[in-house]
């Protein structure tokens, strides 16, 4: 409701009760209604989406092993930021359904592959799929086609300070269809992009 729209309702209403035509008893009623509706709204916004249900499957993982335990994977119903640390701290965990991602088109990390493409985070290295994270890491490869540079993005879990001093390692394989790395890159951390 704009700020014209409320002062022309509390102005008809101070009228009506100055008239008699409505009761105090009555004109408490609608004042206490719209007060009460003005509130509900920013209450709702205090919550932020922190507090918004986001799907997460939840594939424990044993650190002895370094294996993902797939048959006893959940879907849990976490806050974004509760996304946030499954995603960086649990290398099995996927977006989503369990339904949607353990049977998708792509790998979670820790799961053995032998080409990027496999992989969810769109990194295969050293035979397994990097995990998720929420550090975007820009890498820029050269365009075979001739066109100058293409920016291959990854989100993975590790700090940006470590992404970019591993920058070479990581964009390499991810350059490799593209006719290699540039050897330029940057990280974004907590970025929107991963966390969506």
């Amino acid at each position: 409701m704009s700020q014209e729209t409320t002062n022309r309702y509390f102005d008809d209403l101070a009228r009506a009760l100055a008239e008699g035509s409505l009761s105090r008893r009555g004109a408490l009623k609608l004042f206490a209604g719209s007060a009460l509706a003005a509130l509900i709204p920013s209450r709702a916004l205090a919550g932020g989406d922190d507090d918004e249900c986001v799907r997460v499957c939840h594939v424990p993982f044993d650190r002895v092993t370094g294996e993902c335990d797939f048959a006893n994977a959940v879907t849990r119903c976490v806050s974004r930021r509760e996304r946030r640390r499954h995603l960086q701290n649990h290398p099995c965990d996927c977006r989503g359904r369990c339904a949607k991602c353990l049977t998708p088109e792509c790998l979670p990390g820790g799961v053995e592959c032998t080409v990027n493409a496999q992989c969810c985070s769109d990194l295969c290295q050293g035979g397994t799929c990097a995990a998720f994270g929420t550090n975007n890491l820009a890498c820029r490869c050269n365009d075979i086609s001739g066109g100058g540079n293409i920016t291959r993005r990854v989100c993975l879990s590790e700090d940006c300070n470590t992404l970019e001093a591993n920058a070479q390692t990581i964009c390499t394989p991810l350059c490799a269809t593209d006719g290699g790395f540039s050897g330029s890159t940057f990280c974004q951390p907590d970025s929107p992009e991963c966390v969506v």
